[in-house]
Order: C-alpha cells, then structure tokens, then sequence
C-alpha cells in the first residue's frame, strides 16, 4: 500500500502547484467578472468545492500538499465501517508521507482553504452537525491513528468568517474584491448545489450534471438513513429532517470530452451536438446515416451518458424512492439540445433553473443568509427569493 500511495502523490512542490493553480483561477473568474460587470462591488463572498480534497498547511499557513479526493484510502483494523469520507485519505496519505503529515499543521478542504488565502479564519464549514461524522470526530481520529488537533474547528454553513484582507483582494481579487468584504461559510458542492436548485422538500432531486455526475433524491426521515442498497449513498440534507439518497455516475460528461478529444472535434458543443441529436428528422433511439462511424460513435456516446442517468433514477426508484423530474445543476444542463435528447431517452422531466450552475446559487443563498444574520435558518426563505425554474423539458414531446 505504501509503495502504490506514494505512486499516486508526486512530490510536495507538484502538488503545492495545484493549490496554487485552484488560487490562480479563482483570481481569473474575479477578473472576467469584472470585465463583465464594470462598477460591481460584491456584497459577500461565499465559495463552496470539493469536501473530500484536503489542502494541507504547515505552521506558516503554507501549503505542504493537496490530498484529493481520488487519491487511495486506507482503513485501518476497527474502522472498517466509521463513516468518515476525509480520514481513510488522510490515512493512505499518512502513511505514503509520514514527513509531509508531520510538516502539516492545519487540514482544509479545498474552498475553506480558498477563503482562508482570502483572508477567512481557518475553519471547517458543516451544513449541520449531522454531517460531523461524515467529516471526522474524535473517537474516528484515533480508530485511524490520526491528530484530530490538525483539522480546523467546525463552523455552520451561512456563517460570517472573516473579511477580505488587503493581501488576499490584491492575490486573487482581480479588480474585483477590495479589502473588508464579507466571507461567508460555504459548503461542499452537493450540498450547495442542493440548495442552489431548490431540492429543499421532500422528493425533489438535484441532477449535477458535470465531468461527472449525481443524482441526489431529498427524502424525509432522521439524520442519516441506513444504506438501502449497494449504490445508493445515504446523507444528511443540509436542512433539519431531510436526507440525501444519491447515485454517482463517475464519468459521465468526461465520456463526450474524451470523444471530442479522440475524434479531434473540438468544436463549440452546439455545432457538434446539432450533428449527433438532428431533430425532427429521426425516430428516438435510431442511429446517424449508415456509413457515418465518427457520428455513430458519438451518438453512443450520448446514448450512454443518458442510460447511465436512466438506470441511477430507477436505481433509486427500485429502493422506494422514484424519480420522474429532477432539476439539473451544471455544464450540461446549458444545452437545449441535450436537455431534450436526455429528457426524451430517460423518460424524466427535466427542470432547468434560470442560473443553471445550481452550486453557484447555493453560494449566493448562503452568502444571503450570512448578511441577513439568519444563517441555515434562512435557506428555504432565501432560496425562494433567488431561485426560479426558467424551462422543462418533458419526454414525449420530441423525436429525433
């Protein structure tokens, strides 16, 4: 395990890097929204990400190493079954780098790391204390022999945790952020997302739909539901008295990338999509003309990616929960092509809110709830204030 552990992480300065390219495209989106909008002033900033990945500092705040999320995970003799997403990766890292991990004095997550490089305290931003378990506790810490002292204290979500210091608007600002704004906490991007379309009731489910992709179905019940079946994942919600049931389905957009990649068709997605799903001219399901293998190849392509989203959804219907809308959060969900296509071969509505980067309004709900000094008591309120449903597409109402 250990040789295998240290072939997957490079060397402390390669991964150093990679923190400091996720500061540089935040600096890079601050600027082209300056551009964008001339005279802005952000009211708050929010930034949510991936939970699973770790930044790990040393006593000066420095970075010593990114622990991704896809990285190996060890789980020692007794823990077996301990809930923790983030300890069995800092285990496999521990035990690959013991000199890095006694170099690390503070651990967090990728946009808890972003907003303290802002200028934020160090902290861990919880949707809910239900969630405490699925990060780390102490009883954990020990199963896996690890310093519970090196991870940052637990704050909630939609709290204030600082201001935009003078060095962090002029490191990653980009004209856009000044000194003094609001840092809100935010949350990791299920669960922002979640939150940024409006699955904040029972039944309603989020489609992220991105590289990757997962289907997450709100339901009612205690904190955490036991495991229905192999597949399903079972969370909190991040408000009180719901659960997440979700499917992952890893690849998912990676699939079309690395077609268009293979292919040598990098063209805009529109013009290539248009070529693969042409409209009104086809039964559902039939093929591109005979002889066309580069378009055959794409359209199964497509074919795939939306089965795989068909089998999630009656995945989780099999398990008591069915799903016959969702609302669709991400890259792919900006293609009205697509939208139609996938709506058509899964036989699911499929709602499209107004901001289609479902994660980003999430942020903006809790930044809201921050400055209104609501908090998570706030989101079903301010969700409803920002968040509006602007197309659906039904099956049955197309043929390609």
């Amino acid at each position: 395990m250990r040789a295998y552990a240290r072939s997957v992480y490079p060397r402390r300065r390669a991964r150093a890097r990679r923190l400091a390219d996720w500061e540089r495209a935040f600096a890079f989106c601050a600027e082209a929204l300056a551009a964008q909008a001339a005279g802005l002033r952000p009211d708050c900033v929010c930034v949510s990400g991936n939970g699973p990945s770790l930044a790990a500092l040393d006593h000066a705040g420095r970075a010593v190493t990114l622990i991704p999320w896809d990285g190996p995970a060890v789980r020692p003799a007794g823990a077996e079954r301990a809930p923790s997403l983030f300890l069995p990766l800092l285990r496999a890292f521990a035990d690959a780098q013991p000199g890095a991990l006694a170099r690390t004095a503070r651990l967090l997550s990728s946009h808890e790391w972003l907003c303290f490089r802002l200028g934020a305290a160090p902290v861990t931003s919880l949707p809910r204390p239900a969630f405490g378990p699925f990060y780390w506790d102490e009883t954990q810490c020990r199963a896996f022999g690890l310093d519970s002292g090196k991870f940052a204290p637990f704050v909630s979500m939609a709290s204030l945790i600082g201001t935009v210091s003078a060095e962090g608007a002029r490191r990653c600002g980009g004209g856009l952020l000044t000194q003094g704004v609001p840092i809100a906490a935010g949350a990791s991007d299920f669960a922002a997302a979640l939150i940024g379309t409006g699955c904040l009731e029972p039944g309603l489910v989020c489609d992220r739909a991105g590289s990757s992709e997962g289907i997450n179905r709100c339901g009612t019940g205690p904190a955490l539901q036991p495991a229905i079946r192999p597949g399903i994942r079972c969370l909190p919600h991040p408000l009180e008295g719901l659960f997440n049931a979700g499917v992952l389905i890893p690849r998912s957009g990676a699939l079309f990338e690395a077609y268009r990649r293979a292919e040598g068709r990098m063209r805009d997605y529109e013009t290539l999509l248009a070529e693969l799903i042409p409209p009104l001219r086809q039964t559902a399901g039939s093929a591109p003309p005979a002889g066309d293998t580069r378009l055959a190849r794409g359209r199964a392509v497509l074919e795939r990616m939306a089965d795989a989203v068909r089998e999630a959804a009656e995945h989780l219907g099999a398990a008591g929960m069915p799903v016959t809308e969702m609302r669709v959060s991400g890259g792919q969900g900006k293609s009205r092509l697509w939208n139609a296509f996938k709506a058509e071969r899964t036989g699911i509505r499929l709602a499209l809110p107004e901001l289609r980067d479902g994660e980003l309004a999430g942020d903006a709900v809790l930044a809201l709830c921050a400055l209104s000094g609501e908090g998570p008591a706030g989101i079903r309120g301010c969700a409803a204030r920002l968040i509006r449903i602007e197309e659906v597409y039904a099956p049955g109402n197309y043929q390609f």
